[in-house]
């Protein structure tokens, strides 16, 4: 305050300076202490909600998984029962086509049987196959 290079400009005590300063800094102190409760309160209620939240999707999670292996259970029990009923219809298709085959080879048999008969008689007299027409036409 006395020397040249200050004179004119307003001075204040260090100590009233020193008391305001301290009265900011409480008053800013004061309201990061609140802030900072209330950041507390909040992440004490998202752990709040994250436990309820964890805790309502457990049981419903076991629910979804039940109710696939319900389904897993129909399905597996469906598949063994179409596997089954394809199976069968393999079998009687299988047996059918046999029986059908089966017929086929006997008749070709009694086909190449007449052809044998009918060319051993064509190579008969006229006479003979005159004389046997009736039975080779039955």
């Amino acid at each position: 305050e006395r020397s040249q290079e200050h004179r004119g400009h307003h001075t204040v005590l260090m100590e009233e300076v020193v008391h305001e300063v301290q009265e900011k800094f409480q008053e800013s102190l004061r309201k990061l202490r609140l802030e900072q409760q209330e950041a507390e309160r909040l992440a004490a209620v998202i752990i709040r909600k994250r436990t309820s939240w964890k805790n309502q999707m457990e049981p419903e999670r076991h629910r979804i998984q039940t109710e696939f292996n319900k389904l897993r259970s129909i399905l597996d029990k469906e598949e063994q029962r179409q596997l089954k009923k394809l199976e069968e219809e393999e079998r009687k298709g299988l047996s059918i086509l046999e029986e059908a085959e089966n017929e086929l080879v006997r008749q070709n048999q009694s086909l190449r049987e007449l052809i044998s008969d009918l060319e051993f008689r064509c190579q008969g007299s006229a006479v003979e196959l005159l004389q046997d027409v009736s039975d080779v036409m039955k």
